[in-house]
C-alpha cells in the first residue's frame, strides 16, 4: 500500500466510523423517544415497532444534515457527503436476516456504488436480532456481500422488540471496492 493509498485508507475508516456512530447515536435516541411513547399506553418496542427502511434512513438523513454539506435522495443514491472535493455517497438497507429477501436489494446497491468510479461508496445496513448474535451477523454480511471490504465500522445498542424481549438494534457500514 502507497503512502497515498494508507492516507486515503484512514481517512475513509474515520469518515465511516464518524457516520456509523453518528448515526447509530441518532439511532438510539430515536428509539428511546419512541419507547417512552409507548409505554405511557402501556406498549412496548422502539424502532423495532417500525419495519421501514425509509424511516431508519430519515432519522440518518437528519443526524447528517446537522454536521455535514449532505444532500438526501441525491439522483439514485440515498445519501451524498461532499468533504470537499471528494464524494461519500451512502446507499442504506434493512437487513432481516440471511434467508431475508432484502438481500438482492442490498447486493444491487453495492454494484451500484462499484460503478461510481468518482466518488467514494459506503453501503449501510440496519438490523436487530437477540442479543448475543449481532457480531455473527455482522461478520456473515461482512464475508458474504461482494464488493465491500473494510474499513468497517458498527454502532449497537440494547433495546426491546415490541414484545418486550431484550434485542440489539445495530448499523453496519463497509466501503465498495
Amino acid at each position: 500500500m502507497t503512502l497515498t493509498e494508507e492516507d486515503d485508507f484512514k481517512s475513509r475508516q474515520s469518515l465511516l466510523e464518524e457516520v456509523v456512530a453518528f448515526a447509530g447515536l441518532e439511532l438510539q435516541s430515536e428509539d428511546c423517544a419512541i419507547r417512552a411513547a409507548v409505554h405511557s399506553r402501556g406498549d412496548r418496542g422502539g424502532l423495532a415497532r417500525i419495519i421501514n427502511e425509509r424511516y431508519y434512513q430519515f432519522v440518518v438523513w437528519r443526524a447528517a444534515l446537522r454536521k455535514w454539506h449532505a444532500e438526501v435522495e441525491r439522483g439514485t443514491h440515498d445519501l451524498q457527503l461532499s468533504l470537499g472535493d471528494d464524494r461519500h455517497i451512502f446507499e442504506m438497507k434493512c437487513w432481516r436476516g440471511e434467508e431475508g429477501s432484502d438481500w438482492p436489494n442490498i447486493q444491487r446497491d453495492i454494484d451500484k456504488l462499484r460503478a461510481r468510479p468518482t466518488c467514494q461508496g459506503y453501503v449501510m445496513v440496519f438490523s436487530y436480532n437477540p442479543l448475543p448474535d449481532t457480531s455473527g451477523n455482522i461478520a456473515f454480511l461482512r464475508e458474504n456481500l461482494k464488493g465491500v471490504s473494510w474499513p468497517q465500522a458498527d454502532y449497537r445498542f440494547r433495546t426491546e422488540d415490541k414484545e418486550g424481549q431484550p434485542i440489539e438494534f445495530w448499523v453496519a457500514a463497509w466501503c465498495c471496492l
